[in-house]
């Protein structure tokens, strides 16, 4: 069990269902619209958190007013604000 749950695809597998809940995309959803700019910047939060296991009262914090937080209330283990990425995504 700590083997999955350690496995980078667990973050790649959960974080897929936010994505869906969000209605996440990398287009518009027309076939003639172009790519989003930079759109994967939060599909890779979004696993980053789920593979941290961000508890889900601060991953929600962040995608409400993730600008706001101070730098020591959003650093993930590696040391890094990422709480910006997240309400960059509104």
């Amino acid at each position: 069990m700590d083997r999955l749950l350690a496995s980078p695809h667990y973050g790649e597998r959960w974080g897929r269902h936010w994505l869906d809940l969000v209605r996440y995309s990398e287009s518009l959803g027309h076939e003639f619209d172009y790519d989003l700019f930079n759109a994967w910047r939060y599909r890779d939060y979004v696993i980053r958190a789920f593979n941290a296991d961000v508890p889900f009262d601060q991953f929600a914090m962040e995608h409400i007013a993730g600008d706001l937080l101070s730098s020591h209330a959003a650093t993930r283990p590696t040391g890094t604000n990422e709480s910006i990425v997240g309400t960059a995504f509104w």
